[in-house]
């Protein structure tokens, strides 16, 4: 659940709560939350379809269709949810919002607001002062830092900037982790008794869930990555799928440490990090992130191209739920599905299938 941001990681840490059905009718439910004591001075509170957002005026209804269409996406791949999904602007949550959004029916996700945002343009703005004037007087280096540190106060004291293309691609994702736990997580700890990312499913069928609930802006993205790697004279993909499919999510223990240093409860909190934070995470992390998600998106476009099924996952999703691990379905399926019946087969030619898409002239 670690997104790439300009200069920034944004992710949720947490656990994922299973919808309630709700009491009130989306149309009417805003005029609910508006009167909760834990409503704040300056939110405002927008629907869209299944997509609910009480954020800053100038984002609400954006992040609520960003939502919205977050669960249209879901739906193309997983099959139909009765989930609605609904974003707080604030980096936690209290138990009063939990409550009060259970009881309406609500998958619910915090977000960075405005303050955590600016807090994160500060940190970058003062290193970035601070290592090109080091041959400066420090009397200098305070002033410059002052002078580009007031600035920034008074783009925010007017800034109405909407999400970025970024931002609500991040936001769908982790939509899309907490739809995919809410249709196939049954709450109980994997069989293996191995710490999961998001889900008791394995972490890359529940990575490449929240991975295909983004927009378009974040595929491209990961599309630019893959052809960067063949550029670059790199095999295809990071991880053999013989490794993808068998190996923890590579930012579980940095994300743990991470925990454990802040202090963090079991409630889903959404923290963004910079700087020497960022850079200790990544150092933390067993592999590449970004690595990960790239191979969660080709692996999926490689698996509806040749099985011809949008919905493939649904049925590997069931069959791991069972009990049994991909590579005993695909021994016991993948003919049916036009697919090689071993790993190290598809695995060849999921390489193949990359180089081919992704080369360049």
């Amino acid at each position: 659940m670690i997104r790439w941001l300009p200069s920034a990681f944004i992710f949720t840490l947490g656990v994922h709560a299973s919808a309630i059905s709700g009491q009130t009718d989306t149309a009417d439910v805003c005029g609910l939350i508006v009167s909760q004591d834990w409503f704040e001075d300056g939110w405002s509170c927008s629907t869209e379809g299944r997509g609910l957002a009480v954020s800053a005026p100038h984002e609400s209804l954006i992040l609520a269709q960003a939502l919205d269409q977050a669960v249209l996406n879901f739906e193309r791949f997983f099959g139909p949810t009765s989930a609605k999904v609904a974003v707080i602007g604030t980096p936690s949550l209290s138990e009063a919002v939990r409550a009060s959004m259970r009881d309406e029916g609500y998958l619910l996700l915090p977000w960075i607001n405005q303050s955590a945002k600016q807090d994160l343009l500060r940190r970058s703005i003062e290193r970035q002062v601070m290592e090109q004037t080091q041959s400066l007087a420090e009397p200098q280096r305070q002033a410059l830092l002052a002078k580009a540190l007031s600035k920034i106060d008074d783009d925010a004291r007017s800034s109405s900037t909407p999400p970025s293309d970024i931002e609500l691609g991040t936001l769908a994702h982790e939509a899309g982790h907490i739809l995919f736990a809410d249709s196939y997580d049954d709450g109980e700890a994997p069989a293996d008794g191995e710490r999961r990312y998001g889900s008791s499913s394995p972490d890359w069928l529940d990575e490449l869930a929240a991975v295909l609930n983004e927009n378009g802006s974040l595929t491209s993205s990961r599309y630019d990555v893959a052809r960067e790697r063949l550029r670059a004279g790199d095999r295809p993909t990071a991880f053999s799928l013989r490794e993808y499919l068998t190996m923890e999510h590579p930012s579980l223990r940095a994300a743990q440490l991470l925990r454990e240093r802040r202090n963090a409860s079991g409630d889903s909190v959404a923290i963004a990090l910079s700087g020497e934070e960022a850079k200790r995470f990544l150092e933390e992390s067993g592999g590449d992130p970004v690595q990960f998600y790239v191979q969660s998106r080709l692996f999926a476009d490689f698996m509806f191209e040749k099985t011809e099924n949008p919905r493939i996952f649904v049925e590997i999703a069931e069959t791991l739920g069972a009990g049994q691990d991909f590579e005993t379905w695909l021994a016991a399926n993948g003919s049916e599905h036009g697919l090689a019946e071993d790993i190290d087969t598809l695995g060849n030619q999921f390489s193949d299938w990359v180089t081919e898409e992704f080369k360049t002239p």
